[in-house]
């Protein structure tokens, strides 16, 4: 695969690859990272269901630091974690062309959310970021709040289905204050979130903020 998307031939016509429900698994997805590196074409990557882990995430992330085409990356329902996260936070500090990037349904918890959060204060192209079904608390939360106060293009952002609490629903709130691009954010199904967090969260918000409780 890696050698196909180097390939003169399809670098500049291949614009979408869609390998869901292959079970790659990290060598596969490794080689696929590296031919990134000599590709210019591809606008639209998908290895959801894929088997894939840090390591993949790792490799796809060194690819999307020099990649100039890619805008969207979807890598939902694979065991990526902490450490994977971080790579691809690391690539979005360079990466000012990836616009869509989805992860739901992994094992990111506090420490990838962090990181997230801090590759969101200094990415200006990401505007849709997919972190349903994770692990992520209040920490994270939190890292993710300070990188909203500072982002200027991320529109969407959905964090249902992961360990927020009253703690990390206001941290975003402090975020959204001095945030004006956000207009939807997705928070259902946190179980330790409360209606009286929510309430605070409302008078936080822009007015064409959504707030999927």
């Amino acid at each position: 695969i890696g050698s196909l998307l180097r390939s003169p031939a399809l670098t500049l016509q291949l614009e979408t690859l869609s390998l869901d429900s292959n079970p790659l698994g990290d060598i596969g997805a490794v080689a696929l990272g590296q031919g990134l590196r000599g590709n210019v074409g591809l606008s639209t990557l998908r290895l959801n269901h894929s088997n894939l882990g840090d390591a993949a995430a790792a490799s796809i992330g060194e690819g999307l630091k020099t990649h100039t085409s890619l805008t969207s990356l979807s890598l939902q329902s694979n065991n990526i974690g902490d450490i994977g996260a971080t790579s691809l936070a690391e690539a979005l500090c360079l990466n000012a062309t990836l616009a869509s990037l989805f992860l739901y349904d992994n094992v990111i918890g506090d420490v990838g959310a962090v990181a997230l959060g801090k590759a969101s204060k200094a990415n200006t192209g990401l505007q849709a970021l997919l972190l349903t079904k994770n692990l992520i608390g209040d920490k994270g939360a939190a890292g993710l709040g300070v990188g909203l106060s500072a982002n200027r293009g991320l529109t969407h952002l959905w964090l249902d289905a992961n360990k927020i609490g009253d703690a990390g629903a206001a941290s975003i709130a402090d975020g959204l204050k001095a945030n004006g691009a956000l207009i939807f954010l997705g928070l259902s199904s946190n179980p330790k979130l409360s209606p009286t967090a929510l309430k605070r969260m409302r008078k936080a918000k822009r007015l064409e903020l959504e707030i999927h409780e």
